[in-house]
């Protein structure tokens, strides 16, 4: 129990008494007696599983004699392979959801959080860098939806700088997403040419692995950047092209998320009729998918486009139906940052 970090769940403590061949009949009668002796707490949530933590100084007490014992290391794999094998499952659970990792799974992540960020360390602390990439890639959407980009994306550009300097072999999926990730993390935290390093060595390996559809969102990143600096021409090709991308993959969920990247940048330039096009065809794409977020942020900008041609009640329309979906996202944090 002491390798767990911020408590964990039933689930999590029999996955590692069978990792460790212990038996489960002996672990649940140690939580019971532990329990009734005070030495660790319980607490149930409305829809969550119970979760179960030892009192920090039982927790300090644990970690030493499993080190003492000669265990420590076998129980660290152990934690780190749940947690792993936790996070895959957390992001095939949340396909198709409104916003990934929304709701029960954003909460356990959230609760889990202290577990997941320790596999990291054992895991970057042993040099198993391809196990920390796919991780961190794994979770770089969660992070970037929550309050973790500043602090966690050291994990993903520490594996990445190592796997430059050891010229480690990994496969060229995994260092593609994880460049990707890396570009967004510097965009989200305003280091534009950082990102555009990460983003277009990211480009340059989704070609050589003719991935349309993630060379697509890697495209229009590239494109909302080279915006941002005042490069037009420079974004409009890089946007034709993610878009011709996208739309060759089928993915309506990617020709979605282009259009409204060059639809809320469009206003700015005073091409008020061509952005709202490309929201409207966002929108509606966005509906057919699920897709929350960039269904919010294409109503957004359809209601500022409105508001500044005087459509005052087609603005507030639009702009309540956009504050709606992003409620339900309950990601306030990312709202328009």
């Amino acid at each position: 129990l002491c390798i767990f970090v911020g408590g964990c769940t039933l689930e999590a403590i029999e996955a590692l008494c069978v990792a460790l061949r212990s038996g489960k009949i002996a672990m649940r009668e140690s939580i019971t007696t532990l329990l009734n002796n005070h030495l660790l707490q319980h607490s149930e949530q409305e829809r969550d599983e119970p979760r179960f933590a030892l009192f920090e100084t039982m927790r300090e007490f644990g970690l030493e004699c499993l080190t003492a014992c000669g265990e420590a290391e076998q129980a660290r794999h152990a934690h780190a392979a749940y947690y792993q094998a936790y996070v895959e499952k957390a992001r095939a659970e949340s396909r198709g959801a409104y916003y990934v990792y929304e709701g029960q799974w954003r909460n356990r992540l959230h609760q889990d959080y202290g577990n997941v960020r320790a596999a990291l360390q054992w895991l970057q602390g042993r040099n198993e860098h391809e196990a920390v990439l796919r991780l961190t890639t794994i979770l770089g959407e969660f992070w970037l939806q929550n309050i973790y980009v500043r602090d966690e994306r050291t994990f993903l550009q520490q594996a990445l700088a190592a796997i430059d300097e050891n010229n480690t072999s990994i496969p060229l999926s995994v260092k593609a997403e994880a460049t990707y990730i890396a570009g967004r993390f510097a965009f989200w935290t305003r280091e534009a040419e950082r990102a555009i390093v990460f983003l277009e060595q990211s480009a340059r390996l989704f070609r050589t692995l003719q991935d349309r559809h993630r060379l697509a969102n890697t495209l229009s990143l590239l494109s909302v950047l080279e915006h941002c600096q005042d490069n037009f021409t420079r974004a409009d090709v890089l946007y034709d092209e993610a878009l011709s991308l996208a739309r060759k993959s089928g993915e309506k969920k990617v020709i979605a998320t282009v259009l409204m990247s060059q639809g809320m940048l469009l206003p700015f330039r005073g091409e008020l009729a061509h952005a709202a096009a490309l929201c409207e065809e966002s929108l509606q794409l966005a509906r057919e998918t699920g897709d929350g977020w960039t269904a919010a942020i294409s109503l957004h900008y359809l209601g500022w486009i409105a508001y500044t041609q005087g459509e005052y009640t087609i603005a507030h329309q639009h702009s309540q139906e956009s504050v709606a979906f992003l409620r339900r996202l309950g990601t306030p944090n990312r709202t328009f940052e």
